[in-house]
């Protein structure tokens, strides 16, 4: 645990309380050593130096904390609270491509685990995450018929004692960890989306699952060359319900390469957009927000301090 007190305000995050919505986050500098914090109720932006971030990169975050993978050796991997700055030191991680990771509870949590699945899909490491820990390896022989004809996952979330997981071939799948291994299932849902997507995302929608995929303009001179659809998983009929509104939410979608979770929450001031998702680009330095009445597409540019090429964004909550 890092004292606030012995810390400067440059080196520690604005109050990430001081808003309902996630902050963006945008880590930028030759190093990646900056880290502007854009709030989008206050339309404004808080550049700091966290000297935890520095050089790495955001591969996953959820209840609050969040991954981070040194950007020059994989094996060096921590998790970082932004709220209180604790920090847990994960073991050397040696697994050089990984391409998916995922916390599956709080760290304190004694049901918590890290997991980082190969390239390959032939084998993965996990662990609990505490400072003590060693990773264990799972060779996927028996899974390995089963998770190649899914190919690679897109996406998961953890709502509940329950992790999801979407593959890239468009089937859902829990991820539980039974006796000393992890074991992966196929969800029979009876009727799925038809339209061909880029990206898929999974969100928690009140305790509900949504699944979020981002859809190929059919016009090909249109500057937005793509749309969003939401699906609601209806758990009674087993099968994704097209939503063409979200009420008076908004929906936060990541651009990170290895975890496509978003974030719902409830608009509750006028500076932030209802029905509207929220996202941003790999290697982009702004800020889209699709309105999903109208199908239009709006940027705002957070800061004008980062620049395209050494930036990457993800949205940060306190929890």
């Amino acid at each position: 645990m890092v004292e606030f007190k012995k810390r400067s305000l440059y080196s520690l995050p604005p109050e990430l309380k001081s808003q309902p919505y996630p902050w963006l986050l945008i880590s930028h500098g030759k190093h990646y050593q900056r880290q502007t914090f854009y709030s989008v109720s206050q339309r404004r932006y808080y550049t700091k130096l966290i000297p935890e971030m520095c050089n790495k990169k955001i591969c996953y975050g959820s209840f609050g904390w969040y991954l981070l993978v040194d950007r020059v050796s994989s094996d060096n991997c921590l998790l970082l609270n932004l709220a209180s700055m604790e920090t847990i030191q994960l073991p050397p991680l040696n697994m050089k491509d990984f391409t998916f990771c995922i916390l599956t509870a709080p760290p304190h949590d004694p049901n918590s685990y890290i997991v980082f699945i190969h390239r390959s899909y032939k084998e993965l490491m996990f662990c609990h995450p505490r400072d003590d820990a060693e990773f264990s390896k799972q060779i996927l022989d028996g899974e390995l018929r089963f998770l190649g004809e899914f190919r690679f996952f897109e996406c998961s979330i953890t709502i509940g004692d329950k992790t999801y997981c979407r593959s890239g071939k468009g089937k859902l799948l829990t991820m539980e960890f039974e006796g000393s291994d992890f074991r992966f299932r196929q969800v029979m849902v009876k009727k799925e989306p038809k339209t061909l997507s880029r990206a898929e995302h999974l969100v928690e929608f009140y305790g509900e699952l949504l699944l979020v995929r981002k859809i190929s303009s059919l016009i090909e001179f249109c500057e937005w060359y793509f749309c969003f659809e939401v699906y609601r998983l209806d758990s009674d009929a087993m099968e994704w319900v097209e939503m063409k509104s979200i009420g008076n939410n908004a929906l936060f979608l990541p651009s990170l390469e290895y975890q496509k979770q978003g974030i719902c929450c409830p608009v509750t001031d006028s500076q932030t957009r209802r029905n509207c998702i929220y996202y941003s680009k790999l290697q982009d330095k702004n800020l889209y927000v699709f309105d999903l009445e109208d199908q239009s597409v709006t940027m705002y540019l957070p800061s004008p301090l980062v620049k395209r090429e050494t930036s990457s964004a993800y949205w940060v909550t306190h929890g």
